[in-house]
């Protein structure tokens, strides 16, 4: 391997975790993913992240101090200066110096960049997948939780406070389930992977041995022509497609990106979603707007924070914010499981 570094790229999810190592060419080196673990102490998840990173520097021949720049995405709101996870439900954290932790375990001086992960999810749908030739997109990852991520006129919306694209919590019934946030109702009680789990056991699907069905294995039901499961996505499609037509009225996008496990499900889901989505919208944006599979699969998060470390590092040099990286590493893209 080339003796002048490589980028690291985490993206952190509540089921998964998945790394990657980059050239700063573009070109992906090395991609794993484990298990998020089931402790969710910020310090644990730093250890393991760091594991998982030195695993895959010795499978190509390097080690902790060819690291040039280490990118992260974690769930929910990040204080992007300083790396700071705010608030993060679903790891019961809260005001975390995340980006300290890691480079606590790192050799002094490795640039280290955390930001949320679904917005790390659009650096990379932005630079090397579906968001390339857009100025105006929202990229929507449904999984565990629900996030978003926006693209506005060229650059990326942050929000006052780094929180913009909280999708998730958008409020459907007051009244409705609780959520990690607080509140009541959220979206993503609604139209997550976890929701559609919960919402399959309710209509009494489960596996042979009558255990709980993932939501994988629900949307595989569906496919098969299970009628229960079917009526489980299309209920999850439904309560999404609320969140993303008041997006897309508010913003006037382009195009919607949407990636994480359901939007693997097939038509069974975005049948409904496409359909829910047009029924809602004002008719001046239901000419122009897209809904489309995000193009990287499981390599988005970890792509685009490999991009962001980079980018933060001054190894990538953005024009306005939308240079594209060198087309070398596009044709290593591939999707892992997981």
């Amino acid at each position: 391997m080339k003796r002048d570094g490589v980028l690291a790229g985490v993206d952190l999810g509540g089921t998964n975790l998945r790394a990657g190592l980059i050239s700063p060419e573009g070109q992906v080196l090395w991609r794993h993913a484990v298990p998020t673990p089931q402790r969710r102490e910020p310090e644990r998840i730093a250890d393991t992240i760091v594991h998982v990173l030195e695993r895959g520097l010795k499978e190509i021949g390097a080690d902790k101090h060819h690291l040039i720049g280490v990118g992260a995405g974690i769930t929910g709101p990040v204080r992007r200066e300083g790396g700071v996870a705010l608030l993060s439900p679903n790891f019961g954290w809260r005001d975390v110096p995340f980006a300290d932790l890691l480079r606590a375990r790192l050799p002094a001086g490795v640039p280290v960049c955390v930001d949320n992960d679904v917005r790390v999810v659009m650096y990379g749908e932005w630079q090397f997948g579906a968001g390339r030739d857009l100025a105006n997109f929202m990229c929507v990852t449904v999984g565990t939780g629900v996030g978003a991520a926006l693209l506005l006129n060229g650059r990326p919306y942050y929000g006052v406070w780094d929180a913009a694209g909280e999708i998730g919590h958008y409020i459907l019934d007051p009244q409705g389930p609780e959520c990690g946030c607080g509140n009541r109702g959220c979206l993503e009680q609604y139209a997550s992977a976890s929701a559609v789990e919960r919402e399959a056991a309710r209509f009494g699907l489960s596996r042979g041995d009558g255990s709980p069905m993932s939501a994988a294995e629900v949307a595989a039901a569906a496919r098969a022509g299970e009628p229960r499961a079917q009526k489980v996505l299309a209920r999850a499609a439904a309560a999404l497609a609320q969140g993303l037509a008041v997006s897309a009225n508010l913003l006037s996008l382009e195009s919607i990106i949407i990636g994480g496990g359901l939007s693997r499900a097939g038509e069974a889901f975005w049948g409904p979603l496409r359909r829910e989505v047009g029924r809602r919208v004002m008719p001046i944006h239901r000419r122009r707007l897209e809904l489309v599979p995000a193009a990287l699969g499981d390599d988005a998060g970890v792509l685009g924070a490999a991009w962001l470390a980079g980018w933060q590092s001054g190894l990538i040099h953005p024009q306005r914010y939308d240079t594209r990286m060198p087309a070398t590493g596009k044709s290593t893209h591939g999707r892992e499981g997981g």
